[in-house]
C-alpha cells in the first residue's frame, strides 16, 4: 500500500500493519489483511466485531474516494476486457456516517469503535460530533496539529442493537467541511491569531510586564 505522508513514494520496510503490531507486542493477534471499500462492506450481515479501530482519510494527504456505481456489462463476463472500478468522491460526512452505521450493526454489545476526526479548533463543539442512537461516546481526547487544526480521538461504545439495519447516524455539517476550511484558512488563521494575541495580552496584564513570545507557527 502507498504511504500517506506527503512526498513519500515508498513505505519503509517496517512501516506497515505487521510492524505496528510487533512494536506493541501484538503480532500474535495478526490474522490477515485485505483491501476493500468501506462504503461497500464485504462482511456477512451477522458478522460481529469486538472493536473497530480506524483513522479515516481527511482528504488532505490522502484522497477520499470510493467505488462508483455498479455498471452492467453489455457483453458476457468471459468476453469482457479487464475492468477497473471507477472512483467517485467520498465526502467526509458520508464516510463517518457509513462508519457509525456499520459499527452499530456489526459490533457486539459493549464493543467499541475508535476513530480520529479532524476539527477546526476555534469552531469545535462536542455537541456537533457524529452521533448514533446505538452508540455512546465514552472517550474524547485532542491531538493538536497546528494553530487552527487538531483531531479528536473518539471512542464510542455500542449500547444496544439497532431495531433494523437503518441509516441512523447523525453527522453535522461542521465536521465534514474540514477539508474546505483547511485549504481556505486565511480568515481562520487571522481570527485565530487575534484570539491568541488577546489571550496573551490578558495573561500579561495579570502577571505584570513579563515578556513572552507569541507563537507564530500555523
Amino acid at each position: 500500500m502507498k504511504p500517506s505522508r506527503a512526498h513519500q513514494k515508498k513505505r519503509q520496510p517496517d512501516e506497515d500493519i505487521k510492524g505496528n503490531l510487533k512494536t506493541y507486542n501484538l503480532f500474535s493477534r495478526y490474522l490477515d489483511v485485505f483491501v476493500g471499500d468501506a462504503s461497500r462492506p464485504v462482511w456477512r450481515p451477522e458478522f460481529r466485531f469486538d472493536s473497530i479501530i480506524t483513522d479515516p482519510p481527511y482528504g488532505i494527504r490522502e484522497s477520499t474516494e470510493k467505488v462508483g456505481s455498479k455498471k452492467i456489462a453489455p457483453v458476457p463476463e468471459e468476453l469482457a476486457s479487464p475492468h477497473f472500478p471507477s472512483k467517485t468522491q467520498y465526502g467526509l460526512g458520508d464516510m463517518y456516517k457509513d462508519l457509525l452505521n456499520f459499527a452499530a450493526n456489526n459490533l457486539k454489545i459493549n464493543g467499541r469503535v475508535v476513530f480520529w476526526i479532524p476539527i477546526i479548533r476555534m469552531e469545535y463543539d462536542p455537541d456537533l460530533l457524529p452521533e448514533h442512537p446505538c452508540l455512546e461516546t465514552v472517550a474524547n481526547s485532542e491531538q493538536i496539529l497546528n494553530l487552527h487544526s487538531s483531531r479528536r480521538l473518539i471512542t464510542m461504545q455500542k449500547t444496544m442493537e439497532p431495531k433494523e439495519a437503518a441509516d441512523s447516524a447523525i453527522i453535522h455539517d461542521l465536521q465534514y467541511t474540514f477539508r474546505h476550511k483547511f485549504f481556505n484558512t486565511g480568515e481562520i488563521k487571522g481570527r485565530a491569531r487575534e484570539d491568541v494575541q488577546a489571550e496573551y495580552l490578558t495573561k500579561r496584564s495579570k502577571r505584570g510586564n513579563g515578556v513572552a513570545k507569541l507563537p507564530c507557527n500555523e
